[in-house]
């Protein structure tokens, strides 16, 4: 059934509109949350994890769901933001039924969502999403991992230019946390530019593959928070900076693909006073949400690819702005989305 049971819920919500479909049959237990429609139709991917509760699941929904608007407003895609999240069962759980039915959930909310691939999910996902409704981005064409990678490459660039005053990342010793998709295309991006690359991620499999193809060093996982370098780069799962964690970093920039790297936004104004420069996540990893919203319009990819690329301009702007203001560039960034999202 589709149904949006408010007293479940133990706190008030951001979001303008949650919906969660139970189908004990089938095993399927999925939530949609919309942040956001005043610029358009939610736009968000559909992460298929394992999670430990049902509050859980919701917590992580309702948070990138706020994260997908801001972004949005910022990307001028003409897209409000939501996420959805399938949680993901050990057992007993049909892949092509779930998101089949997935699908039909999403079609009961008449275009007000529109799905795109997350963690957890593919293209093969999407497309038997598509076969029960059209409210579906990024099916074909490139993987969209590539323009988030692209996007976060070009926010490097635009970090260093500001931070040191270089015109590239020749040299510059940046720490990847994370080896999936964003990860490893983010590698090539930036072994072209000849960076040095240190590689982290709890699968040994895919740091290996990267170290292979790019020439980059094999670090632990526990390591890599703690490595001295110029740019730190969380590309796995969010908070991963914390109130513990913050202290271990010895990088001079943060430029990562995450979404919700920060525990809080506490936690950016600490970054300030340690003079380490944050480039807010939602800001730089909006490469793949620029090319799956601007497809799904009908824009050639070549025109879609130049928007990703003058992220390294929006960046940029958004740095000067901080320095001048004295204000962290994620206060910058959040009261210019703020601001777009009250019009």
């Amino acid at each position: 059934m589709f149904s949006t049971p408010a007293d479940m819920f133990s706190s008030p919500s951001e979001c303008e509109e949650i919906r969660v479909y139970f189908d004990k049959g089938a095993n399927i237990l999925s939530i949609i949350a919309i942040h956001s429609t005043k610029l358009g139709p939610a736009i968000g991917g559909c992460r298929y994890l394992n999670y430990s509760s049902f509050q859980e699941a919701l917590n992580d929904a309702e948070k990138l769901a706020k994260s997908m608007s801001y972004k949005a407003a910022l990307a001028n895609v003409d897209f409000g933001g939501g996420k959805s999240v399938i949680i993901k069962q050990p057992s007993n759980q049909d892949p092509k039924q779930t998101f089949k039915k997935f699908g039909m959930f999403v079609d009961s909310l008449k275009g007000r969502y529109v799905t795109a691939i997350d963690s957890g999910t593919t293209t093969s996902h999407m497309k038997i999403i598509s076969k029960s409704t059209p409210f579906v981005a990024g099916i074909k064409g490139i993987n969209p991992s590539y323009f988030t990678a692209l996007g976060v490459f070009r926010a490097m660039c635009a970090a260093v230019k500001h931070k040191f005053g270089a015109t590239s990342l020749r040299g510059i010793r940046i720490a990847i946390q994370g080896a999936g998709n964003v990860g490893y295309f983010l590698s090539h991006l930036l072994y072209q530019d000849k960076a040095s690359i240190y590689i982290a991620d709890t699968d040994a499999s895919k740091s290996l593959k990267i170290a292979q193809d790019f020439s980059a060093h094999i670090i632990s996982p526990k390591e890599v928070i703690s490595l001295p370098c110029e740019i730190f780069s969380p590309c796995a799962l969010g908070g991963e900076i914390n109130k513990t964690s913050v202290s271990l970093l010895k990088a001079n920039i943060i430029a990562g693909a995450a979404n919700n790297q920060l525990e809080n936004e506490e936690i950016a104004e600490i970054l300030a006073e340690k003079e380490i420069l944050y480039c807010p996540d939602y800001l730089i990893n909006s490469g793949g949400l620029i090319y799956v919203a601007n497809l799904y319009k009908g824009e050639n990819i070549k025109n879609v690819k130049n928007k990703v690329y003058q992220l390294h301009d929006a960046v940029s702007d958004i740095l000067k702005i901080s320095q001048i203001k004295k204000q962290t560039p994620l206060r910058i960034s959040n009261n210019l989305a703020e601001k777009k999202l009250r019009k």
